[in-house]
């Protein structure tokens, strides 16, 4: 049942980005796959302190560098605030996409990091590499998210 559940996880987080989507709609599919990865690196977390499960712990954080490369299409012009959206996506997203992108990548790679240190079961490698990825999530958040 549980392998089930992970991979109905992964399925969602990674879903292909190359839909248009209009602004309502990539605003709740953003959102809900921000708290898919959220939930995502709680299991990791859990991973990463009690040294359990961390085979599953490995297929989220493929799935949150696999979300991570799918972020930008979640964001498409006239998402924000200011188009009348309730989200948290602040407009340096739009203003600044190049710094934006650079931190997604960043999340992306820190994230298959994570994974592979998980694959390879060395608690100090998963630990330095939870942190970076965790690191990677605040900068963002703290740059471009907004809360509600």
């Amino acid at each position: 049942m549980r392998a089930i559940m992970v991979a109905c996880c992964i399925m969602a987080m990674a879903l292909p980005g190359a839909a248009q989507w209009n602004g309502a709609d990539a605003a709740l599919e953003r959102q809900a796959e921000m708290k898919s990865a959220d939930d995502a690196l709680g299991i990791i977390k859990r991973a990463v302190e009690t040294g359990a499960d961390v085979e599953t712990a490995g297929l989220y954080a493929r799935a949150i560098a696999d979300w991570a490369r799918k972020m930008p299409t979640l964001f498409p012009r006239n998402t924000g605030r200011s188009d009348g959206l309730k989200t948290a996506a602040l407009a340096e997203i739009w203003s600044q996409p190049d710094e934006f992108n650079r931190r997604l990548a960043r999340l992306m790679n820190e994230a298959a990091i994570l994974a592979q240190a998980l694959r390879g079961n060395d608690r100090s490698a998963i630990a330095a590499a939870y942190a970076e990825t965790a690191d990677a999530c605040r900068s963002c958040h703290g740059k471009f998210r907004a809360d509600f």
